[in-house]
């Protein structure tokens, strides 16, 4: 939301109803966190000491927490938020002025941060490997809790739990993995087809790939992953042809042999996440 920058002189005594007002302008209730709420939550955790070393001491380790969850929160908000930290620990909390315009309102939700740990941890082969990471996800958000808020802790917690149990993530075998964006959902090839799916290894109009999609199927969000779970390609929806039927393509337009044998298109279809199964891009399948 863009709002009229508003300078709010920052006092270590107490945070100010206006600074509240600031945060609220920023957030968006319990699934979000922006950077105005983190300072909000320092200004009463670090800027209520009385003594001006341990005011910079605090920060100092807010902010080294903050660095280490910097995977997992987007380099974006966690630059931003590291920035401003810094800031007020050069001021031992003195005039230091919020921009509600400004990088203050950067801002991370359950969705991203749920993605980036799915992104980061589920495309791994080994299951060691998996779980290692969804635990140091878990460890380093568990740092910034307090600047988190409970309610985004706790939403956050539950998600890495679910990961963790997941077929797609933390439960799943060595070696091919469904992808996590896959929603659980793969259809694969068989003699009956894929109710009007098709997938053709040459397009007539640029000659790389091409996926066609029922006339009633509205995908979106679509992608190209590798067998290992990991995106290897975004996709793009150009619009409908052939019998009122979507076709989605890569955003590059590679060869049949430039991608990876074994590969998913993974969409969310009329309100859901689901994946077709690709043997070999340079067949067709329908």
């Amino acid at each position: 939301m863009r709002v009229l920058s508003i300078l709010v002189t920052v006092s270590f005594l107490a945070i100010t109803p206006f600074q509240s007002l600031l945060a609220q302008e920023c957030g968006e209730g319990d699934s979000a966190l922006s950077v105005a709420e983190v300072l909000d939550g320092l200004n009463t955790k670090c800027c209520s000491k009385k003594k001006k070393l341990k005011r910079k001491l605090c920060l100092a380790n807010q902010e080294r927490s903050m660095r280490k969850a910097n995977k997992w929160l987007g380099s974006e908000f966690a630059t931003d938020a590291r920035g401003e930290i810094n800031e007020l620990r050069t001021s031992s909390c003195e005039d230091t002025e919020y921009d509600v315009e400004g990088k203050t309102c950067t801002e991370v939700n359950v969705d991203t941060m749920t993605q980036t740990i799915s992104d980061s941890c589920c495309g791994r082969t080994k299951r060691r490997d998996r779980i290692a990471c969804l635990k140091n996800s878990r460890r380093a958000l568990s740092k910034v809790r307090r600047s988190m808020g409970g309610p985004l802790s706790s939403a956050m917690n539950a998600a890495i739990k679910t990961l963790t149990r997941a077929d797609s993530c933390g439960k799943g075998g060595e070696g091919t993995l469904i992808p996590a964006a896959c929603g659980g959902k793969v259809r694969k090839n068989s003699d009956g087809g894929l109710g009007g799916w098709l997938h053709k290894p040459h397009s007539d109009n640029t000659g790389s790939i091409v996926n066609l999609f029922p006339s009633e199927d509205s995908p979106s969000g679509c992608g190209y992953y590798k067998k290992s779970g990991k995106k290897f390609m975004d996709a793009l929806s150009t619009g409908r042809a052939n019998g009122n039927r979507v076709h989605v393509r890569p955003v590059q337009n590679l060869s049949c042999s430039s991608f990876p044998r074994n590969m998913y298109l993974a969409c969310k279809v009329n309100g859901r996440r689901l994946c077709y199964n690709i043997p070999d891009p340079c067949n067709r399948y329908d």
